[in-house]
């Protein structure tokens, strides 16, 4: 490893992974070649200097004259030879090591400047900036990529592998984000367990990047579930140039999506049962239900809820997600030390989300009522999965520990959360994809099945192309409803019933024909009589008011139905006063 602190500038570090780098190697080898050259040289004096009664001959003079040789000014040498092969091995092989100590200090000056300088000249990189585990990970994920790193921290952070370049200091001061080259990054996390301190890197970076021609997309951690959605929904209602980009997320939210898109809900888990109603606990008892609503004849399930809190909890739950009525709520408030889980029919699924890690780790296994369920699954959240979570995984060596013969899941927060991909999945994604699930439910209300509309799939299955449609669609929200000055609010609980007007619907289908219309002309689309996509033809891409009626009947109901498809992504639609 390298340190190098120079003044008043940051602290650079790069580290050098599992084997030593070529120059601590050098350093190493010079270092024994001093060693060498200080035992030769010491030996050749002894016997050179018998032939100098002239020369003191003590110990104090042999070390004093073995010294002088790193110098070149050893005063024995002064008359010539031949000397003793051990002093002529010596007086080369000390001067040497007196050169390369010269050149390597003059590197470890300089090397900082030039660390920085090079630092300061990326483009295209990832800053990460926090003192967080969790920021950590994200940087290793990103290097696992193979994208270039930088992070900005209060503190060192120690070997973090070949490639990656660390900055100790305030990742607030537009300073600090300079020498990280963040005016010409490609992403910038701002991932300190402090929200306010994330704020600030925000503001730094969006001051810093002004007037600059690359985009940069800024996303800030945030802890709390509803001050992120808050934080979303007014960076939503305002309009986000080019340049500069925010987005805001939340780890919990983004584990329990992503671990039950991987592990979804089937027909056959009709008993699931959430121990302790933490931020990932309740996004896990969401997005089950939401996942419910996409199963057709799955019949009625019991979700058991189990908190100290956990009657309020549900209810402010329900209050803002309708769909979770989909499921027969069993409400147990109770402290989770205090539960009994054998009292219980052996669920189908399971998710032990207390605050302490091992508290859910000691329920999951002293609970041998839950193992009844030889098909059950035992999923026990933690903020990271890298000590018990790896005992009970899969490994060439095999497990530390059993796993219960597979039903045990230990699931990392953070190690899951911490995706670059998942991250990047804004807002915009979460409204698309409430879009989409809103037509799949309508579509088969209407009788319509997989096998007459291929569209009919969950959003992971979706081709990427209709994908994009939606995100198109949601990412022009803000823009309409600023149009009838109205905005987006996080839905904390039941929300009046929100209808626009008669003029309002239809300024706002004229409105998402307009955007559809320009859309589709930007990919290559023009008027034809008949839909054809091959020659890429619609009869729809005329003016509004040339529109056949059924035509226009679908942009009314995009509109119509978009209070219910935000209300499923847990927002609402607020009027505001008018302006003066």
């Amino acid at each position: 490893m390298v340190y190098v602190k120079e003044g008043r500038g940051p602290m650079v570090n790069e580290g050098a992974g599992q084997r030593p780098s070529p120059a601590a190697m050098l350093r190493m080898l010079f270092g024994m070649i001093a060693v060498v050259a200080l035992v030769l040289g010491y030996v050749g004096l002894a016997t050179y200097l018998r032939q100098r009664p002239d020369l003191g001959r003590s110990v104090a003079d042999l070390t004093y004259y073995d010294l002088q040789l790193f110098v070149m000014d050893s005063v024995p040498l002064d008359r010539g030879g031949p000397y003793p092969l051990t002093l002529e091995i010596a007086r080369f092989a000390a001067p040497a090591v007196t050169v390369y100590a010269l050149i390597d200090a003059i590197y470890v000056l300089f090397s900082d400047r030039l660390r920085r300088f090079r630092i300061r000249r990326l483009r295209g990189h990832h800053v990460v900036c926090g003192t967080s585990p969790a920021a950590r990970v994200l940087a290793e994920r990103l290097r696992a990529t193979g994208e270039r790193v930088v992070t900005v921290s209060p503190q060192d952070d120690g070997d973090l592998g070949v490639g990656h370049h660390h900055l100790v200091g305030d990742p607030s001061q537009t300073r600090m984000l300079q020498w990280a080259g963040a005016h010409r990054a490609r992403v910038l996390y701002a991932f300190s367990d402090d929200s306010a301190a994330n704020a600030r890197v925000a503001l730094t970076a969006q001051r810093l990047h002004r007037n600059r021609r690359e985009p940069l997309i800024a996303y800030m951690y945030v802890a709390d579930p509803d001050l992120c959605q808050g934080l979303r929904a007014r960076r939503l209602g305002l309009a986000q140039g080019p340049g500069f980009r925010l987005d805001f997320f939340n780890p919990a939210q983004l584990a329990a999506r992503a671990f039950l898109e991987e592990n979804p809900l089937k027909q056959e888990d009709r008993r699931v049962l959430i121990v302790g109603l933490t931020p990932f606990g309740r996004e896990v008892a969401v997005e089950l239900a939401r996942q419910r609503q996409m199963l057709t004849d799955a019949g009625r399930g019991v979700m058991t809820l189990v908190d100290p809190d956990a009657s309020r909890i549900v209810a402010e739950l329900e209050a803002r997600y309708a769909f979770l009525r989909e499921w027969d709520l069993n409400v147990i408030d109770c402290e989770t030390t205090e539960f009994e889980a054998g009292a219980l029919e052996s669920p189908e699924r399971t998710f032990l989300c207390q605050h302490e890690a091992e508290e859910a780790l000691r329920l999951a296994l002293t609970a041998v009522g839950l193992w009844r369920n030889t098909a059950g699954q035992i999923v026990v959240s933690v903020d990271q999965s890298a000590t018990y979570g790896q005992a009970f995984a899969v490994q060439p060596g095999g497990p530390l520990l059993d796993g219960l013969s597979g039903q045990l899941t230990v699931q990392g927060i953070f190690d899951t959360a911490c995706d670059p991909a998942r991250i990047g999945d804004d807002l915009i994604e979460q409204f698309a994809r409430a879009m989409h699930e809103h037509y799949v439910r309508d579509r088969i209300r209407q009788g319509e099945t997989r096998w007459v509309n291929t569209s009919l799939v969950p959003w992971r299955e979706l081709p990427e192309t209709l994908r994009n449609a939606n995100r198109s669609q949601a990412t022009d929200i803000g823009r309409k409803l600023a149009a009838i000055t109205a905005t987006l609010a996080p839905r904390v609980d039941a929300a009046p019933h929100f209808s626009f007007t008669a003029d309002e619907l239809e300024r706002l289908a004229r409105m998402e024909h307009i955007r559809w219309a320009r859309e589709r002309e930007r990919e290559g689309w023009s008027h034809g009589p008949l839909r054809d996509n091959d020659r890429r033809l619609h009869p729809d891409l005329v003016e509004w008011q040339n529109l056949s009626e059924e035509a226009k009947s679908k942009d009314l109901n995009a509109i119509r139905v978009l209070p219910e498809i935000l209300a499923d992504a847990g927002f609402q639609i607020v009027r505001l006063p008018p302006p003066d």
